[in-house]
């Protein structure tokens, strides 16, 4: 028997790398699920300083440009949100996942440094599970 899980998803990028020395929001880019009936995120954390701080939220929105009319996954229903990523000095270098369960079309990770400390990621894509159509189509590298 296969078990072929490569022709039932798509990944694209979520969040370009990023350092991120102050007490602010990042948002990262947004992901179009159309077509998709799951949407599950994976940051791959860079070096994390000493006292550096993270968390993660994933935003919804049935337009994709996020003007305030976005709502936060789990916020309401917290069986939406699928775990949770909280980063530390200790999370240097490891994959982390979130994911969402969340009905609107549009999502967004967004990471919240709590401190001045410098938090850096490598990188964050959405992999997009349960397609309407399979198999998805081929990304080449």
């Amino acid at each position: 028997m296969y078990k072929d899980g490569h022709s039932n998803i798509t990944a694209v990028r979520a969040m370009a790398p990023a350092t991120v020395t102050s007490a602010t929001d990042t948002d990262g880019i947004v992901v179009d699920t159309l077509g998709y009936e799951s949407c599950e995120f994976i940051v791959m954390c860079g070096t994390i300083a000493a006292g550096g701080v993270a968390t993660f939220r994933i935003e919804e929105s049935d337009v994709n440009t996020f003007g305030g009319e976005e709502t936060v996954v789990g916020a309401v229903n917290a069986e939406e949100l699928l775990g949770s990523i909280s980063i530390d000095a200790s999370s240097d270098d490891k994959p982390l996942r979130i994911g969402s369960a969340g009905k609107k079309r549009y999502q967004r990770l967004t990471m919240v440094t709590t401190t001045a400390n410098s938090v850096e990621i490598e990188n964050a894509v959405a992999i997009l599970g349960h397609p309407e159509n399979c198999p998805t189509a081929e990304q080449s590298s």
